[in-house]
């Protein structure tokens, strides 16, 4: 009906303005109808009127809706860097999407950079939007032990919630349990921890962990992870040392390496990798994702090359953060040597890294290196679609 009644104003000579576009681009959007979305926007461009931050927000929020997320960020950040004042809510759609394609990482990435962009800076209400969508996504997709530690962030960013402010009732109805004789079982004892550390109580939490012990019970590794990343936040190597004989696995020794450069403690995170007697890919993985999230990209870089020099590539969620990173520091030359390494390696990463080097080369005036990751798609059968496309095209026009 609002596509008939838009063609009649057409009909009818008169011009539609910005609401008239937006009103139909969201019916479009809703409706799952992006190509005439987009055309829309583009016909908008052409008859001079300006796209506001509400229609782009729309169409960034058509893309997330129908399972093109990482299209989504991309224009996001197309139209961030064109200064279209997108706001928090544009982030929130974001990170809402990449949760539902449950690419947690990306969703996280977003968060991350919504902060740098200093986007809402004052909103609680807003940051804990994007928090609890990524607390919600990690519990049906049943990693609690990352919904946990999200949530430790997201507290020790003063956004208090319920869980943090009750541990002194949880704990009065543990010792309520033990007084009526019924055995707290490792659910309970794994809740209190984790309260304490919330607080930053990790001697409290110790306590519990150790009376669990001598109560006969052993930890698990969501425990022990727990506890791990709480020491590994405040930098308390000695614990950690204590703690990692009783979780043998390589996830662990992530947790650890990436706790400690999200507490600042790079350094720490190295020695700890360099102490190791196996390093796992996901150690070394973690260790080149702690780089980028501390902005140490040179030494990402460095140790991306390195390991590759030897035949040993990290992760691909590692290769795409090392080269997202780098396009973002317009370090294309660097970009482009990983992109060569990792092709010539048969390792395909998503649509969205490629569009975003693409992104990055049109934007120092290096066509050539553009065309050339661009031909190598298509010649692999990667041909960008008609929202990609734009997305580029726009990139080339606004360099």
């Amino acid at each position: 009906m609002a596509v008939a009644i838009y063609e009649q104003f057409k009909v009818m000579g008169m011009r539609p303005n910005v609401y008239t576009y937006a009103i139909m681009i969201k019916a479009y959007c809703k409706n799952g109808c992006l190509d005439e979305a987009f055309d829309l926007a583009r016909e908008m461009e052409r008859e001079g009127v300006v796209l506001d931050a509400f229609t782009c927000t729309t169409l960034i929020e058509g893309l997330c809706l129908h399972g093109k997320s990482s299209l989504g960020y991309e224009l996001l950040q197309t139209w961030w860097n064109d200064r279209v004042p997108i706001n928090a809510f544009g982030y929130n759609v974001v990170i809402r999407g990449f949760c539902n394609e449950m690419k947690f990482q990306e969703a996280e990435d977003v968060l991350v950079e919504m902060g740098r962009h200093g986007v809402a800076p004052n909103m609680i209400s807003s940051n804990m939007i994007s928090y609890g969508s990524l607390i919600n996504g990690y519990c049906k997709a049943d990693n609690l032990l990352r919904a946990l530690c999200i949530h430790n962030e997201m507290v020790l960013k003063g956004m208090k919630t319920d869980h943090s402010g009750k541990v002194e009732e949880a704990l009065r109805l543990f010792e309520e349990m033990k007084g009526r004789n019924m055995v707290p079982d490792k659910i309970h004892y794994t809740h209190l921890i984790h309260g304490y550390c919330l607080q930053r109580k990790l001697h409290d939490a110790m306590k519990v962990f150790k009376e669990m012990k001598e109560m006969g019970s052993e930890p698990d590794v969501i425990m022990c992870n727990i506890l791990v990343g709480a020491f590994a936040r405040n930098g308390l190597i000695q614990k950690i040392s204590w703690l990692i004989w009783r979780t043998k696995v390589s996830n662990t020794h992530r947790i650890i390496i990436e706790g400690l450069c999200k507490g600042g403690k790079v350094k720490e995170a190295e020695a700890f990798l360099s102490d190791l007697d196996e390093k796992f890919i996901d150690s070394l993985s973690a260790l080149v994702n702690g780089y980028c999230e501390s902005d140490y990209i040179g030494k990402a870089y460095d140790l991306f090359i390195n390991l590759s020099k030897t035949g040993i590539l990290v992760n691909e969620s590692a290769c795409a953060k090392l080269l997202y990173s780098l396009c973002e520091a317009r370090d294309v030359e660097k970009a482009f040597i990983v992109f060569q390494i990792l092709w010539n390696s048969d390792v395909i990463l998503g649509e969205i890294v490629y569009v975003k080097l693409v992104a990055a080369l049109c934007r120092v005036g290096n066509m050539k290196r553009a065309r050339y990751v661009f031909d190598a798609l298509v010649g692999r059968g990667l041909t960008p679609n008609v929202i990609t496309q734009t997305i580029m095209m726009n990139r080339i026009v606004n360099r």
